[in-house]
């Protein structure tokens, strides 16, 4: 194909006619939440009538309810797919017999009337086949600060943590997929003869890792001197010792982990700038930074959306050039190295838009954001490819009209970079709909 064949062609879509999939319930402002699974499609949760509500995406747009136990219907449900096909979810739950208890006797904050100190967490697994086959309470997880730590599967097993932010004794449990979770392993003091100021455990490079805060800061401002990291196995025992220190944690940034176990920290310093910063995999520090939007008046409001392969898609709205009454709206693709694209336009407005923007990107670099007005109206879709030139493009998906009560829309990206888009209509209805990023003659 000849260069002047190549450059006519513009990023296009094409896209599937929406599904219905759902009447919605109250959601007194919630948005929907949705993610890509691990094997294929997506994973759709919503408040319907009766409750929290799931839904299986297909690769075809297609959709398919996915019954929850009665002890998965809270707004806190969190669904995280693994790699297999099995799919792990935890949410609160309070057991009928407890209702009406006061469980906040030995707490300060919050307040003792406010509700949650007599819910537990309760982690439920769900087959490739379509099952519910383990659902239980994880013991000593009772109170309203409680926390529960992403799954991970290694070698055919599960592994989980939880624990408190300012207790250092964090519970640890492993079991085979689809067997009831054993007891669990307590680890305590990641640095020995140090008392940390908050834990947590994160994944990194498919393991558990407890993260330790120190320093004088960190209760009051959640501001850390150094941070310390220690693989935390199934069997409570610790890995190796690793220490951040750097400038960047009194950003109080945004941390975003890479398939290799490298971190990219998104920030905002100076002129309201905003730059990203890479950390190679447990080092002491970060490599420099780079900037990805510059100066603006006020500070960039940004939704960030994040690939399997690490990639980033930063979509933000700000008053570009500082004191005019334009707005400016871009998408910065980063790829997993931290460095920034050349931040792509997808709206530029004579005055604040008062919009809502959702965005993902694919593995291979193509990504797709939708927008919708705020009192709701016509979807539309802003696409984008490495393979072809860009241009400010806005496709109107045809038969897809927005709530004004809800209009928000959310989107996801699989493994093979069908786009699944989903919105609540003016009918109260959820629907999606999938979506394809090609090139198409200008």
């Amino acid at each position: 194909m000849s260069a002047l064949a190549l450059a006519a062609l513009v990023a296009s879509v094409a896209f599937s006619s929406p599904v219905p999939v759902s009447p919605v319930g109250e959601s007194a402002g919630r948005p929907l939440v949705e993610q890509a699974d691990l094997v294929e499609g997506a994973w759709l949760q919503f408040r319907g009538p009766g409750g929290e509500r799931l839904v299986r995406i297909g690769e075809d747009g297609s959709a398919a309810p996915v019954g929850l136990p009665p002890q998965l219907r809270d707004e806190r449900l969190r669904v995280s797919p693994l790699q297999n096909g099995w799919t792990v979810a935890v949410d609160r739950y309070l057991p009928p017999a407890r209702a009406g208890e006061f469980c906040c006797k030995e707490i300060e904050e919050p307040e003792p009337e406010e509700p949650g100190c007599c819910d537990d967490w309760v982690i439920a697994e769900h087959s490739p086949r379509g099952r519910w086959v383990v659902v239980q309470v994880l013991p000593h997880s009772r109170g309203n600060r409680s926390w529960v730590s992403e799954p991970v599967e290694r070698r055919g097993r599960i592994e989980l943590a939880w624990g408190e932010p300012y207790e250092e004794a964090v519970r640890v449990t492993a079991a085979p997929l689809g067997q009831p979770l054993g007891p669990p392993r307590i680890a305590r003091h990641v640095l020995p003869h140090v008392g940390a100021g908050a834990v947590s455990v994160s994944v990194k490079h498919r393991a558990l890792y407890e993260v330790a805060e120190y320093g004088p800061d960190v209760v009051g401002s959640s501001e850390p001197e150094y941070i310390v990291e220690r693989e935390l196995y199934g069997n409570g025992r610790f890995g190796p010792v690793h220490v951040l220190r750097s400038p960047l944690l009194y950003q109080r940034g945004t941390y975003f982990t890479l398939p290799d176990g490298s971190e990219l920290d998104l920030y905002s310093a100076g002129d309201f700038k905003l730059l990203i910063a890479r950390r190679a995999p447990f080092a002491s520090g970060f490599e420099h930074s780079h900037l990805v939007l510059p100066e603006s008046e006020g500070s960039p409001e940004e939704s960030v959306a994040q690939s399997f392969s690490g990639r980033l898609l930063i979509t933000s709205e700000a008053k570009v050039p500082p004191g005019s009454e334009h707005e400016l709206i871009a998408a910065v693709a980063v790829s997993a190295a931290g460095i920034p694209a050349p931040a792509r336009t997808i709206e530029h407005q004579p005055e604040s838009s008062y919009r809502y923007f959702a965005g993902a990107i694919g593995d291979r670099g193509e990504w797709l954001v939708a927008s919708s007005p705020y009192d709701g109206g016509p979807l539309w879709l802003h696409p984008s490819s490495p393979h072809c030139a860009y241009g400010q493009r806005q496709i109107k998906m045809t038969l897809a009209a927005v709530s004004r009560e809800d209009p928000m829309p959310v989107i996801s990206v699989g493994r093979s970079g069908i786009f699944h888009v989903a919105w609540v209509d003016d009918h109260n209805r959820l629907q999606s709909a999938s979506v394809r990023v090609l090139c198409a003659r200008r």
